[in-house]
């Protein structure tokens, strides 16, 4: 056996032995870790409901649960708030002068915090044409409903996001995608280490979309008004540009095809990049 073999074996073992003490001191801490734990696992801490009279505003302040909201049947006129989490979590609840709001405890450590799950599941009646403002440290945020008549605003220190429709859109995620598959109104989506898609982007108002270090991509693009892309070391692609606009783009080192559409419009696309290529048909 070589001298570099017994190196690399003398490495790989102490290696092994550093990881079997940092196993046994979390244990000893935190009890065993169930990974295979699943959404069944989740119970129902707290629920509320309010009538869409009564509410102009919903307000999700969260630590790690994540958001899911959905229509409510036909027929009714409320807004159903429940809050899952497989340990003992706290929430509060409330409507207080015309906002929904749930407030998640900041300081909860749970026993086991690899397996820790808290969800956050919102039935809307289609009257509600208030604001969503969901703010989190670490949440993905899911809507399958109709929120082209919602103001949606969105901050996540962590989180993906996942709109199956919006109208005016106000994002801002420092590590996430973006995805929507239909906006109407104006958009600012902002997103620092993650990738930003939209299906379909017809714009009426003034619009920002940018990612630090990500891609963004738009299937369909229909401005009404100025629009600017920028991304820092990502690629942006508007696959069929619908819009009477005219293309501006700059970029350090990347490829552009382009086409550059309307030179006399009075509406602007702008992509920028520092260094990733740029496609718009």
């Amino acid at each position: 056996m070589t001298k570099t073999i017994k190196v690399l074996l003398i490495v790989l073992l102490t290696l092994m032995i550093a990881a079997l003490i940092f196993i046994m001191v979390f244990v000893m801490k935190n009890g065993f870790v169930d990974l295979g734990m699943s959404d069944n696992d989740m119970k129902l801490v707290d629920s509320f409901e309010a009538t869409v009279m009564e509410t102009e505003k919903i307000y999700l302040d969260l630590d790690s649960a994540d958001v899911k909201i959905t229509d409510a049947d036909a027929d009714t006129d409320k807004i159903t708030v429940k809050y899952y989490s497989n340990y003992d979590s706290s929430v509060t609840i409330e409507n207080v002068g015309g906002t929904v709001s749930v407030d998640e405890a900041k300081s909860d450590k749970p026993k086991n915090f690899f397996h820790l799950k808290k969800r956050v599941e919102i039935s809307v009646s289609e009257a509600f044409t208030g604001e969503y403002r969901i703010v989190g440290k670490s949440s993905d945020v899911y809507a399958e409903n109709d929120l082209t008549n919602n103001v949606v605003i969105i901050s996540l220190n962590s989180g993906d996001v996942a709109l199956a429709s919006a109208g005016n859109l106000f994002v801002n995620t420092d590590s996430g995608d973006v995805t929507v598959d239909k906006i109407n109104k104006k958009t600012v989506i902002m997103t620092s280490s993650g990738d930003a898609a939209i299906n379909k982007a017809d714009l009426k108002g003034a619009s920002e979309i940018s990612a630090l270090s990500g891609d963004i991509v738009i299937s369909e693009l229909n401005m009404k008004e100025n629009v600017s892309i920028t991304t820092s070391s990502g690629d942006v692609t508007v696959r069929k540009n619908l819009s009477r606009c005219y293309v501006e783009t700059d970029t350090s080192s990347g490829s552009v095809s382009v086409d550059k559409g309307d030179r006399k419009s009075d509406i602007v696309l702008t992509v920028t990049t520092s260094s990733g290529d740029i496609f718009v048909h």
